[in-house]
């Protein structure tokens, strides 16, 4: 764990001259779009742009000026480039929907095609972008445990020892990065990853870290867009590895109007169980769709449903209760810009999964199929302390119902973190 600070603390100092000076020609820029002259701020920004495309601070302000001129299409393009995030994490998965939520905002006329010409003359070039995010937070159930201290199986009772909630507080970091490069004037390729941590102050063993790398392709039009995705990802706790994971992913978004956007997404992966020595396939479909309202607070409101099935490589009665499974999925939320520098995000998801047979432990947990019921809600609040800088206070709670004692539980935690863009 040192060595992954002492590597994190030398990745921020070789990018700090980011953070303190700017180029002239930005900073031009920059006091254009502040004094209110957006046609001289457009016309500095287009000139710009072969070179600092992919510049999250450009971006920000060549977005901002593109709109103060009426080129919508430009500005969309440019928050897209802001916006795009893992499509399979939670907190990822809203940015994409606010991005997902602008396409077809500009209502499309009978003569013109606006997306057609931007493209042909500015065509997608090579960017570098990413966020480190370190916090500190508290969790009121660490290993997801059931109050109870016994459970019922066929031979009656049995008590567990040691099995009772544990808290804990704990720190955390996480840093991504994306290259995005042109495939050609409609496609454009990507590659990703990202390193995430999370260590407690007293319980060890729970201490995790999660590498995921990702590479897929990017198909823009008018009013859709399409991503195409393979992943692979290792999660490990307490130095041992827990799960890796393999998979195909594809996402689908087609705006209906200029506030209303429709979609879908589907996957499948191989999921390797390393602590249990399973493997299985897990497929996924489902629908979503996203809403801008109009209002001051320029609400976004977003909901999916999906279905899946996990199927084991091997068929036994330890499998049957663990990874052999149909599950039913939903999540829905809202998006608040409450003020310039400040968002808040609610969001709330159910998953339910119905078990081929019972959970196995030393004898059967029960004597019927397991039968899992997770609901989570989320609440996120964000204040944008600068153009790099945003700070970010997230709680979370989760609920877990079974027909197996052992595996109801629920859980509680709040994270305070800082990000920093490049």
């Amino acid at each position: 764990m040192k060595k992954i600070f002492c590597l994190l603390m030398f990745f921020m100092g070789a990018h700090s001259p980011l953070a303190v000076a700017l180029d002239a020609d930005l900073e031009t820029l920059i006091r254009l779009n502040s004094s209110g002259d957006s046609a001289k701020a457009y016309e500095h920004a287009a000139a710009m742009l072969p070179t600092w495309e992919g510049d999250p601070l450009f971006d920000r302000q060549f977005a901002l000026a593109a709109l103060e001129n009426g080129r919508v299409s430009e500005g969309i393009f440019a928050l897209e480039r802001l916006l795009i995030l893992d499509p399979q994490d939670s907190a990822a998965r809203l940015e994409m929907a606010r991005a997902y939520a602008m396409l077809g905002m500009e209502p499309l006329s009978a003569s013109t095609d606006p997306l057609t010409s931007f493209h042909a003359n500015t065509p997608v070039s090579a960017s570098l972008s990413g966020s480190l995010k370190v916090g500190v937070g508290y969790s009121d159930n660490v290993d997801a445990r059931p109050e109870a201290d016994s459970m019922m199986t066929p031979s009656g009772p049995v008590v567990v020892a040691g099995l009772k909630p544990r808290d804990d507080s704990f720190g955390s970091f996480e840093l991504d990065g994306r290259y995005r490069f042109p495939l050609s004037a409609s496609w454009s390729g990507f590659v990703e990853g990202r390193l995430a941590s999370r260590f407690y102050q007293d319980v060890d063993d729970r201490d995790s870290l999660s590498t995921l790398l990702r590479t897929g392709a990017l198909l823009r039009s008018d009013r859709s867009r399409l991503q195409l995705s393979l992943v692979g990802q290792q999660y490990r706790r307490d130095d041992s590895r827990l799960l890796d994971r393999f998979g195909l992913s594809a996402d689908y978004l087609h705006g209906i109007s200029d506030a209303l956007s429709v979609g879908f997404f589907t996957s499948v992966d191989r999921n390797d169980y390393a602590i249990s020595d399973i493997e299985s396939d897990i497929l996924m479909a489902g629908l979503r769709a996203n809403y801008r309202a109009a209002h001051q607070l320029d609400p976004l409101f977003y909901a999916g449903l999906y279905r899946g099935w996990e199927e084991p490589q091997e068929h036994d009665p330890v499998t049957a209760g663990r990874t052999e499974r149909d599950l039913y999925g939903a999540y829905t939320g809202v998006r608040l810009e409450l003020s310039d520098s400040l968002w808040v995000n609610m969001q709330g998801a159910f998953v339910s999964s119905r078990y081929e047979g019972p959970f196995q432990l030393v004898v059967p947990a029960t004597s019927n199929a397991r039968r899992d019921s997770f609901m989570e809600l989320e609440l996120d609040l964000g204040w944008r302390l600068d153009e790099r800088w945003t700070g970010l206070l997230g709680y979370a709670f989760q609920d877990n119902s079974s027909n197996t004692d052992l595996l109801e539980y629920r859980r509680q935690q709040v994270e305070l973190m800082l990000q920093y863009d490049f």
